[in-house]
């Protein structure tokens, strides 16, 4: 059980990364 808790932790921490990526890079979108 803990294998899914650790995999949806790091797609959400790489889906924020890509997120606030974008949002630095085109900040009138944001």
């Amino acid at each position: 059980m803990m294998a899914v808790f650790c995999a949806i932790g790091v797609v959400l921490g790489i889906a924020g990364v890509v997120y606030m990526g974008v949002a630095l890079c085109r900040p009138e979108r944001f």
